[in-house]
């Protein structure tokens, strides 16, 4: 919950954002409140996907087809 709101928040994600008190952010803190997820069946093991429901009623949807440090091997 806390990386995936913390790069909602900022765009990205650093080390900073797990150095000192950074997980106590209150913006952070309140979005996390909000955040679910789950697992989903795909063929695809290296993949993912993102669905967000915003406040204004719209639904943004993301595939990554290879997500960044996943194993590539088959």
């Amino acid at each position: 919950h806390y990386c995936l709101s913390k790069v909602l928040l900022d765009g990205r994600l650093t080390i900073a954002a797990f150095e000192g008190d950074a997980h106590n952010d209150p913006k952070v803190r309140a979005l996390m409140r909000k955040v679910e997820f789950s697992a989903y069946a795909d063929e695809n093991p290296n993949g993912a996907k993102l669905r967000v429901h915003a406040s204004d009623g719209r639904v943004l949807d993301i595939a990554i087809e290879k997500a960044l440090g996943a194993s590539y091997a088959q």
